[in-house]
């Protein structure tokens, strides 16, 4: 299961392979979109989840019967939103050797803009 949070879907990297791949079957997949900001006119039309990763995290686990016991989760992304999700799952019994994380940049500081130097 791949559940991938955005702010606008628009953003939703690699969306069209990975509903490409969920319907063929051949590896099974289910692939969860959600925007955090269903109501920006940027998400016109939107008809998926609504919400931050973290908010809808234990619903997605819930509808896909994921157990605890029987699921390895890798959180990638903004640490803030790593750190959230991780305590929503450790709150629902998943072992903490369970859950995988990286984050895009360490907790603390802030991204590197595009285009700009790391030392600037």
């Amino acid at each position: 299961m791949v559940l991938h949070g955005v702010s606008f879907a628009e953003e939703l990297g690699y969306r069209d392979v990975l509903e490409a791949m969920e319907r063929d079957a051949t590896y099974p997949l289910r692939y969860v979109p959600t925007v955090s900001r269903p109501q920006d006119p940027r998400n016109a039309g939107w008809a998926g989840r609504a919400g931050r990763a973290e908010a809808v995290v234990a619903d997605v686990c819930h509808d896909l019967r994921l157990a605890a016991d029987r699921t390895v989760v890798y959180i990638c992304g903004n640490p803030e939103m790593i750190l959230n999700v991780e305590g929503v799952l450790v709150r629902r019994g998943f072992p903490e050797f369970h859950v995988k994380k990286e984050l895009y940049w360490p907790k603390g500081k802030q991204p590197v803009e595009a285009g700009a130097s790391a030392s600037s």
